[in-house]
């Protein structure tokens, strides 16, 4: 039963580490959602009762391409349920279709491409229950999310709707228009550029606030009154934050009037957040990913951040070392900082020994090279301990890996110079 035993672990770890060449694009370092979406609640003169805009942004990468004459065409379907608040009662529902065309295929995996939707409810005030679903029609693939939806009465002497964020605008006949920032993500912004509408029930001048917290600030982090003269009727509003740090931690805006209007200071409130996927939230979660940048950082740079006093002041230094390493730094995207976690992570997974994965011989070799171009495998030979030989073509470098424990412990016997590759 011993000998049996033994088997079915060698054989179980020879499973668990067989397509590490064929692992780059595995176990990815975070997992993007399939799409983001936002509603929001704005004034229907006509009726006097809230209108809901819904906006659906979805990445090109997460549908799938397939070429078609000279073009390649992705299509999915999007399905909107609104619920009661308890999830008993079908409010509405609209589903719809989306084409979406790219003369490039490179175009059709890039995160920064997207396709936006909009959809508008008319709903009562009241706290609702929404889902959307995605559907793709070439993969058949179906992604879905659940949230709250809470919708204000209208003030019918002055009401500011809710606040979009702005990604872009640009002026189209005479108007202008806005597409918004649907994920929420403030992430390399130097300022907040913000949209939203006030309807007066006639002409008049008014003070807005604007006071931004921030969870990594114990005071506020923005705090400006500005006066409008308003028309009766609905007026746009555009204002820009700008002078805030806005590189890091979840934000709470809140826009308010100065004056009484009808018995309340009508007002709004929007969350967002600014925050690299992926980046550690936690201390402890912070410590181990700066430990495990030995293979990719000075031992000075390391002591920097370890040595910091604060947790803040440990991330602010992290992500400063990083932005130094990001390849496209106009991107939202930091392909090194993505990719050598992915390792990170790949080495924990399928290497952990009595180590943890990324600290064993494996995963130092992965971590440092990535994926060997073969693997040339040993485990049950007659004459010898089981081994593993990593070919690496584009160096011309090959590693010995010898389990001298049978239990799957593969010790590099190969000289391997890990400062040579940094």
């Amino acid at each position: 039963m011993k000998r049996f035993l033994v088997v079915a672990v060698l054989f179980l770890t020879s499973v668990a580490i067989a397509q590490v060449e064929n692992s780059k694009g595995e176990d990815p370092f975070y997992q993007r959602p399939a799409f983001f979406y936002d509603m929001v609640s704005f004034v229907n003169v006509d009726s006097m009762q809230p209108r809901v805009d819904m906006f659906v942004q979805v990445p090109f990468a997460s549908m799938q391409f397939l070429k078609k004459d000279n073009v390649f065409e992705a299509r999915y379907s999007l399905t909107a349920t609104i619920f009661d608040e308890f999830k008993l009662r079908t409010i509405s529902e609209r589903t719809w279709t989306e084409r979406v065309t790219s003369q490039q295929f490179e175009q059709t995996r890039s995160d920064g491409n997207f396709n936006l939707s909009l959809k508008s409810f008319n709903l009562l005030p009241g706290n609702y229950a929404v889902r959307l679903v995605y559907s793709d029609r070439n993969s058949n693939n179906t992604f879905s999310y659940e949230g709250k939806l809470r919708i204000k009465p209208i003030n019918t002497t002055l009401a500011l709707t809710d606040v979009i964020m702005v990604s872009n605008q640009n002026n189209q006949g005479g108007s202008t228009r806005v597409v918004p920032n649907v994920s929420g993500n403030v992430a390399n912004q130097k300022e907040l550029p913000l949209f939203y509408e006030i309807y007066s029930d006639e002409d008049r001048t008014i003070e807005i606030n604007y006071l931004l917290n921030s969870s990594m600030v114990k005071n506020y982090v923005y705090n400006e009154t500005v006066e409008y003269t308003l028309k009766k009727g609905l007026n746009q509003i555009f204002h820009t934050i700008d002078g805030v740090d806005l590189s890091i931690g979840d934000f709470t805006l809140m826009v308010n009037t100065v004056e009484m209007f009808g018995g309340e200071k009508p007002g709004t409130v929007k969350t967002f957040f600014s925050r690299w996927i992926g980046l550690p939230s936690t201390p402890q979660d912070l410590d181990d990913a700066i430990d495990q940048m030995v293979f990719i950082a000075p031992g000075g740079e390391i002591s920097k951040m370890e040595d910091a006093e604060t947790f803040q002041q440990k991330l602010e230094l992290f992500i400063a070392y990083w932005k130094t390493r990001d390849p496209s730094p106009s991107t939202k995207e930091n392909e090194l900082f993505q990719e050598y976690y992915r390792r990170i992570n790949y080495a924990n997974k399928h290497f952990k020994q009595m180590l943890a994965g990324w600290r064993t011989d494996m995963g130092m070799v992965y971590v440092i090279l990535g994926p060997p171009d073969s693997v040339e495998r040993h485990p049950f030979e007659y004459d010898s301990k089981p081994y593993e030989i990593w070919e690496y073509y584009h160096i011309n470098r090959r590693y010995v890996f010898v389990d001298n424990t049978g239990f799957g412990d593969y010790r590099l016997t190969t000289p391997f110079m890990e400062t040579m590759y940094r």
